[in-house]
C-alpha cells in the first residue's frame, strides 16, 4: 500500500502527469421533506474510458466519521448501509464531465460535508473538492402577521358600516326629493286662503317624516351592525 501511495505521488509530481479539474459548489441549501441535487463537474484532458471511478462521501455536521454514500465505476454502486441509504441516486453522464448525485427526503440530520473525486486515469484528483448542505424548513412566500390581521378585522367591518350609512343616506335624499319635487301651491291646492307659515309648517314636517327611520330600515341597520346598539 505504502509503495503503491509513493508511485501515485511521483506521478502527480512528473512533469508531463495530468490531473482532473473537478468543481463543487461551496455550499448547497435544501429543504426538509424535499430532493437536492449536489453538482460535480470535472474536465480531463485525456479521453474518458471505463477505467474512471466517481467516489461521493459524506460527513455528517454534528461530527463523526466520514460514509461512501455513492460509487460510480461504469455502473452506479449506491451505499448499502449508512445515514443515507436508499436516499441517493445518480444524476450524472460522464461523458459530460458531469458527475452530480440527488439526495432525497432530506431531515435536518442530512447537514454535513459532501465530497465529489474522480479519477480518469492517467489524469488524477491533486484534491479532495467539498460542499456544505444546509437543510432549512421551507417558509411560505407570505405570512399573515399580526398587523396585518388586525387590520382586516378593523377595516371590513368599517367598510361594511360605511356602505350601509352612504345606502340610508341615499334612501332619505330620495325620499325627501320626491317630496319637495311639489311646489308649495300643488300641496295646498285649492285652499287659497293657506298662509305662507302653514306652507313652510308642511314642507318641514314631510321632510322631519322622511329622515326618520322606519321599522324596516332599523331591523336591516340591525342586523348588518348589531354592535351600534346603545348599552343600557
Amino acid at each position: 500500500l505504502l509503495l503503491l501511495l509513493l508511485l501515485l505521488l511521483l506521478l502527480l509530481l512528473l512533469p508531463g502527469s495530468a490531473t482532473i479539474e473537478v468543481s463543487l459548489k461551496p455550499t448547497v441549501r435544501g429543504f426538509i421533506g424535499e430532493d437536492v441535487q449536489l453538482s460535480c463537474k470535472f474536465r480531463s484532458s485525456s479521453p474518458i474510458t471505463q477505467r474512471l471511478t466517481v467516489d461521493w462521501s459524506y460527513r455528517p455536521a454534528n461530527g463523526g466519521s466520514t460514509h461512501g454514500i455513492l460509487y460510480y465505476h461504469s455502473a452506479v454502486f449506491p451505499a448499502a448501509q449508512g445515514p443515507l441509504k436508499d436516499r441517493v441516486l445518480w444524476n450524472g453522464n460522464v461523458m459530460n464531465g458531469n458527475a452530480s448525485i440527488v439526495v432525497k427526503n432530506l431531515t435536518r440530520i442530512d447537514n454535513g460535508t459532501f465530497s465529489c473525486v474522480v479519477q480518469n486515469p492517467p489524469d488524477l484528483s491533486s484534491f479532495v473538492p467539498t460542499t456544505e448542505l444546509t437543510v432549512i424548513k421551507r417558509e411560505l412566500p407570505f405570512r399573515l402577521s399580526v398587523v396585518v390581521v388586525l387590520m382586516l378585522l378593523v377595516v371590513v367591518p368599517t367598510l361594511l358600516v360605511v356602505t350601509l350609512l352612504l345606502v340610508r343616506t341615499a334612501k332619505r335624499f330620495d325620499c325627501c326629493g320626491s317630496n319637495a319635487s311639489k311646489s308649495p301651491i300643488e300641496v295646498v291646492e285649492g285652499d287659497s286662503d293657506a298662509s305662507e307659515d302653514d306652507l313652510r309648517s308642511g314642507c318641514c314636517r314631510r321632510c322631519i317624516a322622511c329622515l326618520q327611520d322606519t321599522d324596516e330600515e332599523d331591523e336591516d341597520f340591525q342586523q348588518f351592525y348589531p354592535m351600534s346598539e346603545s348599552v343600557t
